[in-house]
C-alpha cells in the first residue's frame, strides 16, 4: 500500500465504518486527469447500488477537501462474489463465508467457511473439521459462495 493509500485509508475508514460498512480495498493514484480513488466496500446485509451511491455522497467532499482538489474521480464497488482476498484484514470482513483456498505446497483448492483469523492465520471450517492455515502457505485464496463445501 502506497503512503498516499495508507493516509487515505486512515481519514475516510471512520467515515465508512461508521456508515455500517467496512473498507475492503482502496486504491488510490495521480493521473494526468486528476486523482482517482477505488473503494471496495462490504456489509454483511449486502452492499447495492444505493449504498455505493450513499457512500459516493459521504466520502467525496471529504477526499477533495483532504486533497484540496475537486478532480477527484471516486468509484465505489461491492467486493463480487468470487473476490480473491489479498490482505489478512479481509479474513476477518469475511468471517463465516464460504472460501477457497491453494496453498503453495499444492495445485488443489481447499474449501471450506471462513471461521476466524488473526495477524498471521486464518481458520476454516471444511468437511473434514477445523484447519489453521498460516497466510505465508498460503498462495491464493477466494470468495467462493456459490460452491458447497467439500
Amino acid at each position: 500500500m502506497s503512503r498516499i493509500e495508507h493516509e487515505l485509508r486512515r481519514e475516510i475508514e471512520p467515515v465508512v465504518d461508521g456508515l455500517g460498512f467496512s473498507l475492503v480495498e482502496l486504491k488510490a493514484s495521480e493521473l494526468k486527469d486528476g486523482f482517482h480513488v477505488v473503494v471496495t466496500v462490504y456489509r454483511t446485509a449486502g452492499v447495492d447500488l444505493d449504498a455505493c451511491a450513499e457512500i459516493h455522497r459521504t466520502i467525496l467532499p471529504r477526499i477533495e477537501l483532504w486533497r484540496d482538489a475537486r478532480d477527484v474521480n471516486l468509484q465505489v464497488s461491492s467486493p463480487g462474489l468470487d473476490r480473491t482476498l489479498k490482505h489478512h484484514r479481509e479474513y476477518a470482513i469475511f468471517a463465516g463465508k464460504r472460501v477457497r483456498i491453494m496453498l503453495s505446497t499444492s495445485n488443489e483448492w481447499i474449501s471450506g467457511v471462513l471461521s476466524a483469523s488473526d495477524e498471521d492465520s486464518c481458520t476454516i471450517e471444511t468437511a473434514d473439521g477445523m484447519r489453521r492455515l498460516a497466510f505465508s502457505e498460503i498462495r491464493k485464496a477466494k470468495l467462493d459462495e456459490f460452491r458447497e463445501v467439500r
